[in-house]
């Protein structure tokens, strides 16, 4: 009789172990910081134009950090100086 270690139990269990392959779950994360970096620049386009356009200058540059802040921008009115622009 062989005596099986904690080593070829922990084998065992991690051959057999559902799961897509690893290249599947490389792909999956591809796609998403693929999806996430053109997200970022639809935002930086749409929402941090617009900030910067009705004079929102500081949340414009803060908003590259933190993205929420193009929303908030570009829901605010303009600034007086930039409302003939805007």
């Amino acid at each position: 009789m062989t005596s099986q270690g904690p080593r070829s139990t922990l084998q065992w269990y991690r051959s057999s172990t559902p799961g897509p392959p690893q290249s599947t779950r490389r792909s999956n994360v591809v796609f998403l910081w693929s999806f996430l970096a053109v997200l970022y620049l639809v935002a930086l386009i749409s929402l941090g134009m617009t900030t910067y356009r009705k004079g929102h200058h500081v949340l414009f540059w803060v908003g590259i950090f933190f993205p929420i802040l193009w929303i908030v921008g570009a829901l605010m009115s303009p600034k007086p100086r930039a409302a003939p622009a805007a």
